[in-house]
């Protein structure tokens, strides 16, 4: 267990000492996988946890319903209209059903 841990510390050192600064545009889960030396599947599982972390708290702290959470997500991601289809892609598939069923009541 001891050398799981310290091989996971040393990758994740590894990994902070790379420079993102640099990166101008999107990137496909492909490129970033590419770029990060990992698999694609490990790109994707990350960003749809990521994903699900930031809703559930956005969710709590402005007390919203789900269609909301992710509108008020999209506008502080920063996210065009054309890309919205792909946005809702990135939740994990239990926060995505919850959008669906809130979004088809949803009033303005």
């Amino acid at each position: 267990m001891k050398n799981v841990i310290e091989a996971k510390r040393k990758i994740i050192k590894k990994k902070e000492d790379r420079d993102f600064t640099f990166i101008k545009k999107a990137m496909s889960g492909e490129e970033i996988a590419q770029f990060l030396n990992v698999k694609r599947q490990a790109v994707s599982n990350t960003l749809k946890r990521a994903m699900g972390k930031v809703y559930y708290r956005m969710k709590r702290l402005n007390n919203t319903k789900p269609f909301q959470t992710m509108v008020y997500m999209s506008l502080g991601f920063d996210i065009l209209e054309g890309d919205m289809k792909n946005f809702y892609r990135l939740f994990p598939p239990k926060i995505r059903k919850e959008i669906k069923d809130d979004a088809k009541d949803f009033r303005f």
